[in-house]
């Protein structure tokens, strides 16, 4: 983003010389522009500010040792209310308001508003079903296994996955501990020569194609999970 206003604050430059050479009403046009410009610049400054505020918070909740649903439900609401402060100068969001107030509730210990419970979808019964997201990661994980077992590794040891996995990660896509016979039956669901037009399935697809580049090592896929983890909240225990 601060390319594109560098070449903003270039092209004022050129448009105040070109406003010496312009008859009067070019030269108001080119004016008017400017003014424009420099509101740009302020907004350039304010979005500055916003993301500097925002690294702060990240940085500070992940760095003083709370237990990870404090910390992440803290740094949220803070996060919140300090993009909620900023959009004010444009716009006053209900939404926003509402969002942080239950957060805020949460965080002094009140009960859960009903915005953040589970809907209760009609007709459906029993487990719920993994969201998007949790979809996502169990279908990559699939599409990484396919690859091992498309290098020679059998089926049998897709121990390797749920041996290797971060263990953040893994307490946070699933209730369980993740095994082996979980990650074939994610391989089954996920995978095959059909897989399912939803999130599991087509991020299958993209992790299970064949690429030039090497299947990551023990260390590589256990960073890489490491961060996945952070895409998503700590369960409730």
């Amino acid at each position: 983003m601060s390319n594109w206003f560098d070449e903003l604050d270039r092209l004022k430059g050129k448009l105040k010389a070109l406003r010496t050479r312009l008859p009067k009403n070019d030269a108001e046009t080119i004016n008017a522009t400017l003014k424009c410009l420099q509101r740009l610049g302020t907004v350039e400054d304010d979005l500055a500010d916003l993301a500097q505020e925002l690294e702060e918070i990240d940085s500070k909740y992940t760095s003083i040792g709370l237990p990870d649903q404090l910390a992440e439900l803290a740094s949220s609401a803070l996060t919140i209310a300090t993009i909620s402060r900023f959009l004010r100068i444009y716009y006053w969001s209900k939404s926003l308001d509402r969002l942080q107030a239950a957060l805020f509730q949460l965080t002094m210990g009140g009960p859960a508003a009903a915005m953040l419970q589970p809907l209760n979808i009609k007709g459906r019964h029993g487990r719920r079903p993994d969201v998007p997201d949790v979809q996502s990661v169990k279908g990559a994980l699939a599409g990484l296994m396919h690859r091992r077992q498309s290098g020679g590794m059998p089926r049998q040891k897709a121990a390797w996955i749920a041996n290797n996995i971060s263990g953040k990660l893994a307490s946070r896509i699933s209730g369980k501990p993740i095994t082996a016979r979980m990650v074939e039956e994610w391989l089954d669901r996920c995978g095959g020569s059909s897989p399912p037009d939803d999130a599991g399935g087509r991020a299958f697809k993209v992790w299970a194609r064949p690429v030039v580049e090497p299947l990551p090592t023990k260390k590589e896929f256990f960073e890489m999970t490491e961060r996945m983890a952070q895409m998503f909240p700590a369960r409730k225990t």
